[in-house]
């Protein structure tokens, strides 16, 4: 999002960002383990103020590392939703390879 604004206004747009941000929720739809329905797999951002402090620095690299560690806060991975998902035998276990071969496909773009 900040990348879309010209370079001269980057810091400025992150700082804003920073400030605004409340958190962030994204959600996959996956087949359940019958198929015939589909389970959300989430992942949950809250913008605690090392998220902020990261977004300002342009460190987004590091948010996923506070996503992981920042459990007691109700962060969640998405990969940590699918694990649980799959625990819970709401997905086969193909669809939590699909799903975790994919993120770690998007993430090494």
């Amino acid at each position: 999002m900040v990348s879309s604004f010209p370079a001269e206004q980057q810091n400025q747009m992150r700082t804003m960002l920073s400030e605004s941000l409340v958190g962030v929720i994204a959600q996959t739809l996956l087949p359940n383990r019958d198929n015939d329905g589909v389970v959300p797999a989430i992942e949950f951002l809250k913008a605690t103020s090392a998220v902020r402090n990261l977004i300002r620095e342009d460190k987004i690299f590091q948010i996923p590392s506070v996503i992981q560690t920042s459990a007691r806060q109700g962060m969640i991975s998405f990969e940590k939703s699918v694990e649980h998902l799959l625990a819970e035998g709401r997905i086969s276990e193909e669809t939590a390879q699909s799903m975790m071969m994919d993120v770690k496909q998007s993430s090494s773009d």
